[in-house]
């Protein structure tokens, strides 16, 4: 079961990661140990996690606030510049919280790679 789910795993993160783990694949060939797909998976989920990352949205939103305290307060266009940094609000939660799920799969992913079968 856990073979079939990393071998479906694997093209798919090695795809969003910009094939980052396509080396491992390369030299090994065909990975059909676990142990060598669930490192070669937890690697490429690992470079994924770092592309979604919160600290540039954060930033992004605190230049945003800057703008934002240009604008005449009760006007509608601060209103409007308060409702799209609720939305960046929103993002940077979100972000945040999918890297404790990506932390939480790698880690799944590292125990089967360091389990000796």
């Amino acid at each position: 079961m856990q073979l079939a789910v990393l071998r479906w795993a694997l093209p798919v993160l090695l795809v969003l990661s910009d094939c980052s783990s396509a080396a491992v694949v390369k030299k090994s060939g065909a990975l059909t140990n676990p142990n060598e797909v669930a490192s070669a998976a937890a690697d490429a989920l690992e470079a994924v996690s770092k592309n979604h990352n919160g600290k540039a949205l954060q930033d992004k939103r605190d230049r945003w606030a800057q703008v934002c305290k240009l604008k005449l307060v009760g006007s509608q266009s601060r209103a409007e510049c308060d409702n799209i940094l609720a939305g960046m609000d929103d993002d940077i939660e979100k972000a945040n919280s999918n890297t404790g799920v990506y932390g939480e799969i790698i880690g799944n992913l590292r125990g089967i790679a360091d389990n000796p079968r």
